[in-house]
């Protein structure tokens, strides 16, 4: 069967080259043509996208992964998914790029051409993981189809993204390049964001979002649908930003990166979102622990944002603001409700859950929650608790597992690592407190790693994971780049200047 697979790859891989240039100027002037008759554009758009994907993966699957990526936001706005009709899941272009990109990396593993990385408690989690939620499938009160398509949407294809990107990403360039390509995503992200935060104007929108939080708080949804999905992006980035600053090896590198780092926060901070502004201190305040050259310039805005807030303290809390947004205990009495509505049902059923996805449906229906329009459901707001009451103590004990591999993979590599590369001079301890520790070290990404990990878990118990596809294929895409790279950096790497 691989050598099938293989041969066949071969094959095609020969004649992407020619494929490409004749099916596009085939599906161009098919498109060109069905604009200007006005009938069946839609389609052809979506085609023209979705071939120029594929023949774009055969050709270099990181190039097509990147840029069926950069693209899958607008894939909805855009006309790049295929309606189906009825009953029939959609060919989406993420459906259809990770199909590819997997077919490709099985025939170039087959082949021999790529190594399969170690499989570990990472991967075993996610196998549990997914058996426990096809299990709670089968008690769907849509229907097991339906909630087959949800749970491979919301957690099968980002899970498949982490294993894209730790199988491609095996050196320093490729971790930058597919840095530089997360990096022009959260460029977009926050252009639009800050733009639709100071204008009030929405250019990609979800129906059935609200627009505002107050008269002059803007409740930033455009594109993702949810200012939680869009600061989620913002904090898995920020630690990367801080570190190119810190390994910046020129002036101009330093402040571009330094200027990257600032549009994350200024981004987050336009959002209006507690979980984002406590995960970007916590980002922050890892960073500066553990690299001086960014604890330098932390410290002080640190200590200067705390001068302000003191001496305006009494206009502070007086704020729309403060007593909106930070200050808001109806969003917490309303999650406190979820959560107890979560557990009242895994009670019924602790192993396998209530079924995948019912909890809206039963939320509604029991009392929890009153009706607002006939499109809302309510949701738990925080993955674990959903992942809990509907698919039980098997499925959310593979989620857990798979975090807690990536830590513990993590805190190996970065073991390892100090030690192969800065020698045995310091503890661990005395290490992570950057004493007598290069800034250029290798072993650096895996404190980038457990910050973005950290993060990602703690904005995910305030959020629910399922609706966030983009923002969890952009953080699986970073860990499993990250986690990619150390895999294959061996004893005394060569150390490479960043890309800018």
């Amino acid at each position: 069967m691989l050598t099938i697979v293989t041969a066949t790859y071969n094959r095609i891989r020969t004649g992407a080259s020619f494929l490409l240039q004749t099916a596009l100027a085939v599906l161009i002037g098919v498109w060109l043509v069905s604009v200007m008759v006005g009938r069946g554009w839609e389609r052809t758009v979506a085609l023209v996208t979705q071939g120029f994907t594929v023949l774009l993966t055969l050709l270099d699957p990181m190039l097509g992964f990147a840029f069926w990526l950069v693209l899958a936001p607008f894939a909805p706005f855009w006309n790049f998914n295929i309606a189906m009709g009825r009953g029939i899941p959609d060919i989406s272009l993420v459906r259809t790029g990770v199909a590819v990109v997997a077919f490709v990396l099985l025939a170039q593993l087959a082949a021999r051409r790529r190594r399969l990385p170690p499989l570990g408690w990472t991967e075993i989690g996610m196998v549990i993981f997914v058996s426990g939620m096809v299990l709670a499938t089968r008690m769907a009160i849509k229907g097991m189809i339906f909630a087959l398509q949800t749970a491979f949407d919301a957690y099968v294809v980002p899970m498949l993204v982490y294993f894209f990107a730790r199988i491609m990403v095996t050196d320093e360039r490729k971790l930058n390049r597919m840095i530089n390509v997360l990096f022009f995503i959260g460029l977009y992200i926050a252009f639009i964001a800050l733009h639709e935060s100071w204008t009030g104007e929405m250019w990609f929108y979800p129906w059935g979002r609200s627009g505002l939080y107050t008269r002059t708080l803007r409740r930033v949804t455009g594109l993702l649908g949810d200012p939680a999905y869009h600061t989620t992006i913002m904090n898995v980035l920020l630690p990367v930003a801080i570190y190119r600053y810190v390994r910046a090896r020129d002036r101009a590198t330093a402040i571009l990166y330094l200027a990257w780092t600032g549009l994350f926060l200024l981004t987050i901070g336009f959002l209006y979102t507690r979980a984002g502004y406590v995960a970007a201190f916590i980002t922050m305040t890892i960073m500066a622990v553990r690299f001086p050259r960014w604890r330098r310039i932390f410290v002080p805005m640190l200590l200067a944002g705390v001068g302000v807030l003191i001496l305006s303290w009494g206009r502070f809390v007086r704020s729309e603001f403060y007593q909106r947004r930070l200050n808001n205990q109806a969003s917490v009495n309303s999650r406190a409700q979820a959560i107890r509505a979560a557990i009242d049902m895994w009670k019924r059923s602790p192993l396998f859950g209530i079924g995948y996805p019912n909890y809206g449906i039963l939320a509604l229906r029991e009392g929890y929650f009153v009706q607002i329009d006939d499109k809302w459901r309510p949701a738990p707001h925080n993955t674990f608790f959903g992942i809990l009451s509907q698919a039980g103590l098997i499925a959310l004990s593979g989620y857990v597992l798979m975090l807690v591999g990536m830590a513990r993979e993590l805190v190996t590599r970065y073991r390892q690592l100090r030690q192969e590369v800065e020698g045995r001079v310091h503890g661990l301890w005395r290490s992570t407190l950057g004493i007598g520790t290069s800034p250029h070290a290798i072993s650096g990404w895996a404190i980038v790693g457990l910050d973005i990990l950290l993060v990602y878990v703690f904005i995910m118990t305030t959020i629910d994971a399922d609706p966030a596809q983009f923002s969890n294929m952009v953080f699986y895409t970073l860990i499993g780049s990250i986690l990619g790279y150390m895999a294959h950096t061996h004893a005394h790497p060569t150390l490479q200047k960043e890309d800018a």
